[in-house]
């Protein structure tokens, strides 16, 4: 355990640095006692188990940056999801770069003739709730096979 200390309005968790996998059964027991969920927040856990969610990933150290009494807290919005995220709006997209027209083989995003983009991995210590590759997410493993990684070589 890690104790992190704070300025004034922050408080300090003793929690294990590493990345939290919180899945939306774990979260009442995961997260620190001294973290209250807004309802918005707690109904998204409620729900989340019986839809295609993105994952609640965060690192202790991040979580302990959050102000627990700030409902708007930066951190707390860009990490902690709500309802709201379970809606998908008319004019939203599964693919908001559209990269799927620019991907010739999995993992490759070839959209301008001098450069590409190659997806090596799927892992990060924090799943932002405004990540634009949320998608890749869905798909599993955290880094691409080896044969994969030659293919789109």
């Amino acid at each position: 355990m890690h104790l992190e200390k704070h300025g004034p309005g922050m408080v300090a968790y003793a929690i294990p640095m590493e990345a939290l996998d919180i899945t939306p059964d774990k979260v009442y027991t995961s997260l620190p006692p001294e973290f209250n969920l807004l309802e918005a927040e707690r109904e998204y856990f409620d729900r989340a188990g019986r839809f295609q969610s993105f994952p609640f990933r965060l690192t202790g150290h991040l979580l302990s940056l959050i102000r627990p009494d700030d409902p708007d807290d930066p951190l707390r919005r860009q990490f902690i999801p709500r309802t709201e995220e379970l809606s998908t709006a008319a004019y939203e997209s599964a693919d908001p770069l559209s990269e799927a027209r620019f991907t010739p083989v999995p993992d490759l995003v070839h959209r301008y003739p001098d450069r590409a983009i190659l997806k090596v991995t799927r892992a990060c210590a924090a799943h932002c709730r405004f990540c634009f590759r949320k998608g890749m997410y869905a798909q599993g493993a955290d880094a691409i096979s080896r044969s994969r990684l030659l293919e789109a070589a």
